[in-house]
């Protein structure tokens, strides 16, 4: 999954924020936390960030570990 987006200029691919957002909190590592409450005002779609909570299986989880960090979904 990716986005394109302008970098300095120049169009690059990135993932998108809800991805990296899920993939955090499906990891949980000490790390990933961290960043989470970095990240916890960045804008997001709610309702992509729970599909993909959903495609992994883990919304529950996901949603846990989101809210615990300070997003609210």
């Amino acid at each position: 999954m990716k986005v394109k987006k302008i970098y300095l200029g120049e169009e690059v691919f990135v993932e998108p924020i809800e991805e990296l957002l899920t993939q955090k909190a499906f990891m949980s590592r000490e790390k990933d936390i961290a960043d989470l409450r970095l990240l916890k005002e960045i804008g997001f779609e709610k309702e992509k960030l729970i599909e993909l909570a959903q495609d992994k299986g883990e919304i529950e989880k996901i949603i846990s570990v989101l809210r615990s960090c300070g997003f609210e979904i």
